[in-house]
This record gives C-alpha cells, structure tokens and sequence, in this order.
C-alpha cells in the first residue's frame, strides 16, 4: 500500500504544476521538491493545483511515507501580487493557510498555521514555467500538545504546466 501511494505521489509530482496568478491559462497543475510543508520534518515532493472557480487561488499537497513515519502537508495560497520583473521573470506574493500532520510509532503531531508566499517565476517556454519560492510562517501546533506561536520558514521549486 505504502509504495503504491508513494508511485502515485512520484507520477503526480513529475508530470504535473500549479497556478500562477496572472498566467493567460485557466488551469494548472505540477509538481515541486518542498520544505516545511510536512510540518518541517524534511523535503519531499509537492502536488500542485490550481481551482478556476476562485481565481489566483493555488494549492499544495505534500505527502511523505516511509517506515514508520507519515506526513501530510496541505497549503492553499491566494496571491494577491503578480508583477513581471524583466523579460520572463516574474514576482509573486500572497497569503495563505496550512496545515500539517505528522505521526511516527505512538506520536502524532498536527499543525495549522498562516503562511506568505513570496516566489519569483519564470516561463521558459510558455505554458511551462519554473518557480522558487519560500513562505514565513506563523502556526500553532495542536497536538500533542497546544503551543502558539511559532515561526518556521517553507519552500518550494518545482515546475507548472498551464493549460
């Protein structure tokens, strides 16, 4: 079971991008290497989407299985920034959520937090852009036990294919 979902993050994650805010495309899926997404216990690999029904919206799931240990990290960004810096590199910013899961053995951790995501993009080729981009962000932990505030930095670089 473990590696059949971990085969299917692995073909989402390479074949597919998010959503950029001001892109001429209506829809866009891909994948991206991040970190902190998990509840910062390593880097792992990012499915990304974007809804068309709530424009400049993108959003993230992040899933790391191996041995004993699980994590999940889900994001949902609105940008409300979008400039082009030069040529065919772009800034982006925005707000967003996250929440994160993670359980290993007997212990488990659940987190929820704000998030800014700051990231420069470019489109090499259009509709395929590459992206950087890293998220302060604010969270509580609610379990095991409920500690707020703390601060932790995320990020992402990875591919989005616009359609």
């Amino acid at each position: 079971m473990k590696r059949t979902i971990i085969f299917i993050v692995l073909v989402l994650s390479f074949g597919v991008a998010g959503l950029s805010a001001r892109s001429s495309y209506g829809k866009a899926v891909g994948g991206a290497f991040s970190y902190g997404l998990d509840t910062g216990t390593g880097g792992g690999g990012t499915f990304l989407f974007s809804i068309p029904q709530v424009p400049f919206t993108m959003v993230g799931v992040s899933l790391i299985s191996s041995g004993d240990t699980f994590n999940l990290g889900i994001t949902d960004d609105y940008w409300f920034f979008h400039d082009n810096l030069t040529g065919i590199l772009n800034l982006y910013m925005g707000l967003g959520f996250y929440g994160g899961l993670a359980s290993s053995d007997s212990n488990m951790n659940l987190d929820f937090g704000g998030r800014v995501p700051i990231g420069l993009q470019a489109f090499l080729l259009p509709p395929l852009e590459l992206f950087i981009e890293i998220a302060p962000t604010a969270y509580a932990t609610i379990t095991p036990v409920f500690d707020f505030p703390q601060f932790s930095v995320q990020g992402a670089f990875g591919v989005r294919f616009w359609f």
